[in-house]
Parts: C-alpha cells; structure tokens; sequence
C-alpha cells in the first residue's frame, strides 16, 4: 500500500515554520544571538514558552523538508539539496538552543548563576556555535530561495519572502515592534505556500 506522506510533511512544515515565527516575535529582541540567554534571569515566566515553540519549531521544519524536496525534479534540484541540508543543521542548532535555555533555566541559583552567564555568553566557543547555527539556518534558506526561482514551480513573491526574511531578521532589533514581528511571519506565509504547493502536486494522478 502506497504511504501518502507529502501531506504529513506539508503539514508539519507549517506547524515547525508557525512555532519558528512565534518563538521569534516572543523572545526578547537583541543584538546578537546570546543575549536572549538572559531570559532564564529576567523573564523566568518566558523561558518555557520560547523553549517549547524552538523545539516544535525544529522538528517540524526538519519534518517537512522532504515536502519541499518533492517540489523539485532537475532544475533547482542540487541547489535545494544542498539548502535542505544547511537549514537542517540550522534546525537542529534551534533544538539544541531551546535545550540550553532549558539547561540554563535549570541550573539558575541567584547571583553566583548571573556571574557564570557573563562569564559564559562572553565565552568564543559559544559565540561561533551560536552564530554558526544562524548562519546555517539562512544560508539554507537562501538556497532554497535560490532553487525556487531556478526551478519556476512558484510564484517569485515566495522566494522573496524567503530572502527578505533572512535580510531583515538581524535589523529586528532596531526595528519597531509590529514590524519586526511582521518579518518573523515572512518564513510562516513563504514555508506555508511551499507545504500547499507540495501537497497539491501529492494529490496529482
């Protein structure tokens, strides 16, 4: 019996992209990766909430990565491959990044906890693994766009949306609020058109 699981990745495509976009409209802005770590101290109430949405977020997009390999067939192939591969090591950095949140929440006990997170947010190995994952995630995702405009299955507007996410997510921070929660739904409405896409072209004889 053929197993119809376009549909099942689709769907988690847009849940995993959904999750992405509310954890990112959450979370406090800042200037670079580390600083939302401070969450854990300050906002103790919200850790779990950005915590849970990162995790959903990772599995479900890296779910529904097969989704979006099966709008391709030769052009754009190689390229979307190789986007898939760099968004889903992005993917798990957002999975490993919700873990230490959880981590950190864990082991917070008061001054002598705020003294080892100077310590540690300032720390070289944690800054190249957190922007490495970043860097990851957009290299990825600028790829597929890249793939999705040379393989013309879509309209230009979802590539778009894909690039200008990537483009104006570091100037969230300087960005007023609803813009700046409007660029974190720009991946949600380009991932949700890709799952519709993926799912139509499943249900074709």
């Amino acid at each position: 019996m053929r197993i119809d699981w376009v549909p099942i990745s689709a769907s988690s495509l847009v849940v995993g992209a959904a999750a992405l976009s509310v954890g990112a409209i959450v979370l406090p802005q800042a200037g670079f990766p580390s600083s939302p770590l401070w969450i854990v101290e300050e906002q103790p109430a919200m850790w779990r909430a950005v915590a849970g949405l990162y995790a959903v977020a990772s599995v479900g997009l890296i779910l529904g990565m097969p989704a979006v390999l099966s709008i391709f067939d030769l052009r754009g192939a190689r390229v979307a491959l190789a986007g898939s591969v760099l968004f889903v090591v992005g993917c798990i950095g957002t999975a490993a990044y919700a873990v230490m949140l959880a981590v950190y929440r864990a082991l917070s006990t008061g001054d002598q906890f705020v003294t080892g997170l100077h310590e540690l947010t300032a720390d070289t190995g944690l800054q190249v693994i957190l922007y490495g994952w970043v860097l990851a995630f957009a290299a990825g995702e600028l790829l597929l766009a890249l793939a999705l405009v040379q393989a013309r299955r879509v309209q230009h507007w979802v590539p778009g949306l894909m690039v200008l996410h990537v483009g104006l997510s570091p100037l969230s921070p300087t960005l007023p609020d609803l813009v700046a929660a409007g660029v974190a739904l720009l991946v949600t409405v380009a991932f949700a058109a890709l799952g519709v896409l993926a799912n139509q072209r499943a249900l074709l004889p």
